[in-house]
């Protein structure tokens, strides 16, 4: 199977991430991870939203492929993506119903103000695969998250929703 985890910068896609892989014996493929490596350095320059988005969409991509070829030789996959964009998500959606592949999007989300404290705290134990994200980012960001109406998590059939403690809801 293939688990997709999406929502808003500092909701606790991460660490849903790390509990589902020892959950299920996953291999997690990290947006975040992606980006640090291949862009950062590109990132704290003065760059704009379109840029941000072009380069998400390319480490979607990847993610997407990396993830189908993997269930493919019989490992289950946490895709951790942020998936900001309605059509993102349908994307993904789209090409693991047409590979016929089972998959699970996992919608998590908690208030601006819970996420910025914990992109604040998180930005004072930075692990290899994280980067430093400031306040300006977040409130890009932020702004730029389409929220899921209900008909899409109906559609994506995303019923797994968590608070900012991690709890079903």
């Amino acid at each position: 199977m293939i688990h997709i985890i999406f929502g808003p910068v500092g909701a606790g896609k991460t660490t849903l991430a790390s509990s589902l892989c020892a959950k299920y014996k996953a291999i997690n493929v990290s947006g975040d991870m992606m980006f640090k490596h291949l862009y950062i350095h590109d990132f704290y320059q003065e760059v704009d939203m379109s840029w941000i988005v072009e380069r998400i969409d390319r480490i979607n991509t990847c993610a997407l492929e990396l993830a189908i070829s993997a269930f493919n030789s019989g490992t289950s996959v946490i895709l951790d993506l942020g998936l900001a964009l309605t059509r993102q998500r349908a994307v993904v959606h789209q090409s693991l119903i047409e590979l016929n592949i089972p998959y699970q999007f996992y919608y998590i989300y908690c208030s601006a103000e819970d996420r910025k404290q914990r992109v604040i705290q998180r930005n004072l134990s930075l692990t290899k695969n994280e980067f430093f994200v400031d306040t300006h980012a977040f409130e890009q960001a932020d702004l730029h998250f389409e929220v899921p109406s209900a008909q899409e998590l109906n559609t994506l059939q995303a019923a797994v929703r968590f608070n900012e403690y991690g709890q079903k809801i």
